[in-house]
């Protein structure tokens, strides 16, 4: 359920409510890493929002909630036995993680939820920074495996033993779809067609999306991959290089709208809560941030165009100023701020890089996500946002500790 808007409650006037990040870096006024100039980076862009300006993502059960936003929530919302029965799950994987209550609460049309946020478990306390939490990890694979308390994973199958988890197991896990699908074809022969399996497989998500959506179920695979606290959603795109989206494309195409977009060849969510009813699931979440100050980026390379115009202009040349040379952004706004800094080029270099960079910033940047059963609500379903998403010919998997390879921990 979406839209309805929370009563708060807390232990103090002070306790926080509906703490949110920006996906993207913000540019704004103020100094540079090392002052050359007079703009920064804002890699976080955290606010905290009124509750009258606030509207809920609630489990159908009433037992869990979440910030419905297209920014990125840094709590949920849980009852007591919710919670409880995550922290205990957590515990059985081995968890990095682990869960806590933070005094804020939200009065809902169900009852009362508390404010839940994560943490490190105490013997990994030390690496805990001000702030937000700092959960040690920027990368979405290397949050799934602290959630799930192992580096090794396995992918979990319905219909079949659990297979290890690699980069291709996708491509692996495909045939066996397009082969059930085929199979359910009125005088169809199950015979490999001569095509790459990114095309078949993504063809027959197109072509016969119902008897795609019964093998999956077979499988318990895409929207019905249904992992438990301490284990993990993966969404894996099959044929990430070729970059073309079978499942949209017409037929016979070789080209589709997601060519010129940064494909994903994974996404990983460990899910550390799920509702009473067990149709709805909180995910821990992060994704490598490396393009995130991009737009931040370009929109600097404005601001400081006016203020590099002004101190070249010449009272008889260049009477507009200089424009600055260089094929790529990074070449350009190095040369406004050497020129501005009154530096070296290398400088000036290596502050546009530091402006662009904040590891520390982005092992911050966790946010919570909840998942319901129903269509549209699925990890699968949002993830690919009918081919809008970040993924061609997706696959959704559960994946969990390796329970299946000598030596594994979990």
């Amino acid at each position: 359920m979406t839209g309805e808007r929370p009563v708060v409650a807390g232990d103090g006037i002070d306790s926080t409510h509906f703490e949110t990040q920006s996906p993207d870096a913000v540019l704004r006024d103020g100094k540079s890493p090392n002052e050359l100039i007079n703009y920064e980076i804002d890699h976080m862009d955290a606010l905290t929002h009124s509750p009258d300006d606030v509207s809920l993502q609630i489990s159908d059960d009433g037992t869990l909630a979440v910030h419905d936003t297209e920014r990125e929530p840094k709590e949920f919302y849980a009852s007591p036995r919710v919670l409880a029965e995550s922290i205990t799950s957590l515990e059985q994987v081995n968890s990095d993680y682990t869960l806590v209550p933070e005094g804020a609460r939200i009065k809902t049309g169900h009852g009362e939820l508390s404010r839940i946020t994560p943490r490190l478990k105490k013997e990994a306390q030390e690496a805990k920074a001000s702030g937000f939490a700092d959960l040690i990890k920027a990368q979405c694979i290397d949050v799934a495996r602290s959630v799930i308390g192992s580096h090794n994973m396995e992918v979990v199958l319905a219909d079949s033993k659990s297979e290890p988890w690699s980069g291709n197991v996708g491509d692996h896990l495909a045939p066996r779809v397009t082969e059930k699908v085929r199979a359910g074809e009125a005088g169809a022969e199950s015979e490999q067609r001569a095509t790459t399996v990114p095309e078949q497989y993504g063809s027959a998500l197109r072509e016969r999306p119902g008897e795609a959506d019964a093998a999956a179920r077979a499988m318990g695979i895409n929207n019905h991959a249904q992992p438990d606290v301490g284990e993990a959603f993966t969404t894996v795109s099959i044929g990430r290089d070729a970059r073309i989206d079978y499942a949209t494309a017409e037929p016979g195409g070789t080209s589709t709208d997601r060519t010129a977009v940064d494909v994903w060849n994974y996404h990983f969510a460990g899910v550390v809560a799920r509702s009473l009813d067990g149709a709805d699931q909180v995910t821990l979440e992060n994704y490598t941030r490396d393009q995130q100050a991009q737009k931040a980026l370009q929109q600097l390379e404005g601001k400081l165009l006016t203020e590099y115009r002004e101190k070249t202009r010449g009272w008889i040349f260049n009477r507009a100023g200089k424009t600055p040379t260089g094929a790529f952004e990074s070449q350009r706004v190095a040369e406004m701020i050497k020129e501005l800094g009154g530096t070296t080029y290398a400088k000036a270099q290596a502050e546009y890089a530091a402006l662009g960079t904040d590891k520390l910033a982005w092992q911050r940047k966790w946010f919570f996500r909840m998942y319901g059963s129903k269509a549209g609500q699925r990890f699968h379903e949002q993830q690919y946002n009918s081919g809008q998403g970040d993924f061609v010919n997706p696959m959704t998997l559960r994946v969990r500790a390796d329970r299946q390879t000598p030596g594994s921990s979990g």
